[in-house]
């Protein structure tokens, strides 16, 4: 049976050393490394990770919450309504209604108008 999270997922091995695994001489490098300093590797690749997924998530929420501002000019009554959105296996974003408050013509709106915005559909893309 197909896994439709594999497309999205891919897992490895310490990602902090993936530029020594690069070459020969990476490798070397590699074998007589430190465990201090394969640590300390670790420790700036995560904390930087981290840094990019704050940046990104700050980013996203800012876009959906000019895009919920903006819905509230031109409606207000579908503004009111609770409605999320993830990434569909599709690479678009797919609105989410756990109220089960949108109408078939709204739920096409709110996906037509996220699919526009295209920073938020790359931040998603990239976590």
């Amino acid at each position: 049976m197909r896994d439709p999270n594999a497309e999205f997922y891919t897992a490895e091995e310490t990602p902090w050393l993936a530029d020594y695994k690069k070459s020969a001489a990476g490798r070397a490098i590699l074998e007589s490394m430190p465990e201090e300093i394969s640590n300390e590797l670790r420790n700036t690749y995560l904390k930087d990770l981290i840094k990019d997924f704050d940046q990104t998530i700050c980013r996203m929420y800012d876009n959906f919450h000019d895009f919920k501002q903006q819905l509230f000019y031109l409606n207000t009554e579908l503004s009111k309504k609770h409605f999320g959105f993830t990434l569909g296996f599709n690479q678009d974003i797919q609105v989410t209604d756990p109220d089960e408050v949108l109408t078939p013509a709204e739920f096409a709106y709110l996906t037509e108008k996220l699919n526009e915005r295209q920073q938020l559909k790359e931040d998603l893309r990239a976590h």
